[in-house]
């Protein structure tokens, strides 16, 4: 039978599920398909005092498949606690190039009460322009006082990046 192993999903369907190995034969093609996703979660509670940008720990790494890729991240939830006075900056780095810097305000967040818990929400495109691997961390600083990145008691925050074919 010719649709023996052929798969017609009906228009209107939400959710598809596959149980076991999805394989591909042939190529996915055409520019904006995503090639691939990853993720990660930070579940410590991460403090600071710096008032220069330093690493939270969040990173993911993706190796693009192409050179023409562009990588899609975000940062999402999570949560992270400041005291009176104290600002909450946020920025994304390449290895040691920040891609973020005019989006850094998207998570600057000022506390002129005792405490305040916030959320973190970044997206960025980036084109590395490589086919090497690639890391992308999360960095954060204030301007005085002790800041809180993550409170693991009020979430975790996750950063994803999705390469999108260029």
């Amino acid at each position: 039978d010719a649709d023996a192993d052929v798969i017609k999903v009906p228009t209107g369907t939400t959710n598809v599920e596959i149980v076991g190995n999805l394989s591909v034969g042939g190529t996915i093609s055409g520019a904006g398909k995503i090639l691939q996703v990853v993720n990660a979660a930070l579940l410590a509670d991460t403090n600071t005092t710096s008032t220069s940008y330093t690493s939270t720990g969040l990173s993911v790494t993706l190796t693009p498949t192409s050179s023409s890729s562009t990588v899609f991240i975000t940062l999402q939830g999570g949560g992270g606690q400041i005291s009176s006075g104290s600002s909450l900056k946020l920025t994304i780095l390449r290895g040691s190039t920040d891609i973020a810097p005019n989006h850094s305000l998207i998570s600057n967040v000022f506390s002129d009460a005792d405490t305040h818990f916030v959320t973190h929400s970044i997206a960025v495109l980036d084109s590395p322009n490589t086919t090497n691997s690639t890391t992308y961390t999360v960095h954060m600083k204030t301007n005085t006082g002790t800041i809180q990145f993550c409170n693991s008691d009020k979430g975790n925050p996750v950063l994803t990046a999705f390469e999108i074919a260029g």
